[in-house]
């Protein structure tokens, strides 16, 4: 009887520790589960967060002056985005050091999608030149967002100078003594030492302001031609002050069909095209990225006003990549300039 009593209550207390040891593991997995859960919510609450961007106005930083292509083209943007994005969207002009002021600002700008940088190729050409510490790589980058109209290569129109060949025939009998002026360390510094190799003639290229500088100098008989954006010449264009020899574009333009470029003029080499970027501060939530470019597509693609607006004002026709495409892009074209770097150094 003994023994009997002894088994049932052996029995009984390995029922009871099983019970126990099966309460507290489902109290463990519940556990794990509730903090699985929470994690959850946390992210999604996170999720939401960012998603809910922007909840105050934006800051778009232009590394140019107020009044040329970049900036117009920067307005334009900031103009509709604040209807895309129902906030405010403000362009700073921040001048400086071949643009590395506005990078810098933008670079140790808080990550929260509310400072933007809105710029050009120079920013790869200040990488190849060495004029700053802060490059493209150094950003998330949102789009390509346009393309500035085609740069030309003018003349007045009293100029002897007929045709492009005529004018590299008169730089080569007169090698250096042709001023032509350049924002050295940028864009139109590499497109007239990309004139010396592609026509092999030796120019006398002095650093000037911007493209607005450049085409009063023309204007003024300070230089015997200059290569600027098209867009930029269109009133001394339109009333015949100046008279344009060739692009030097990959194609001619559907603004202006009539121009040659002069690379079917026989100058293989003489093409150089720019683009626009828009950029924000790396570590910047995807979230942001996708909803802004998502916003930069929608005005590029479908906004009518947009379009008539860069076509009226700078002959341009509306050009976009996606992310991916706009990455590559900006990789290429830091390539190109950087087979030019020593030149653009002054090396």
């Amino acid at each position: 009887m003994k023994k009997t009593k002894k088994l049932l209550a052996l029995l009984l207390a390995l029922l009871l520790t099983g019970s126990l040891l099966t309460a507290c593991g489902g109290s463990e997995d519940e556990a794990q589960e509730d903090a699985q859960d929470q994690t959850t919510e946390d992210t999604q609450s996170g999720d939401s967060t960012e998603t809910d961007w922007p909840t105050k106005p934006i800051q778009m930083i232009v590394p140019f002056d107020a009044g040329g292509d970049t900036d117009f083209n920067a307005r334009q943007y900031a103009k509709y985005l604040e209807e895309e994005l129902g906030q405010p969207v403000a362009v700073s002009n921040v001048v400086g050091n071949s643009g590395m002021l506005a990078a810098k600002e933008v670079y140790d700008a808080d990550a929260d999608g509310y400072t933007i940088l809105f710029t050009h190729s120079s920013i790869n050409v200040n990488t190849a030149a060495g004029t700053s510490d802060i490059g493209i790589e150094d950003f998330e980058m949102v789009r390509v967002c346009g393309r500035p109209a085609v740069e030309a290569i003018a003349v007045r129109s009293d100029s002897p100078y007929e045709t492009l060949d005529d004018l590299v025939a008169a730089i080569k009998e007169n090698p250096g003594d042709f001023i032509v002026p350049a924002s050295i360390g940028a864009t139109s510094h590499y497109a007239c030492l990309l004139m010396e190799k592609a026509c092999g003639v030796e120019l006398n290229i002095v650093n000037s302001g911007a493209s607005s500088d450049r085409t009063a100098g023309l204007k003024g008989g300070n230089f015997e031609f200059i290569i600027n954006p098209y867009g930029t010449m269109k009133s001394f264009i339109d009333s015949g002050d100046f008279r344009i020899l060739a692009t030097v574009g990959e194609e001619r333009s559907s603004q202006f069909p009539d121009i040659p470029t002069a690379k079917e003029l026989g100058y293989e080499d003489l093409v150089s095209v720019n683009a626009y970027y828009i950029l924000v501060p790396k570590g910047t939530p995807e979230a942001i990225i996708e909803k802004l470019g998502a916003a930069i597509d929608d005005i590029s693609n479908n906004n009518e006003e947009y379009a008539t607006a860069i076509a009226e004002a700078y002959y341009q026709d509306t050009f976009l990549l996606n992310r991916e495409d706009s990455v590559a892009y900006a990789q290429d074209e830091l390539a190109r300039f950087m087979e030019m770097s020593a030149e653009l150094k002054g090396e």
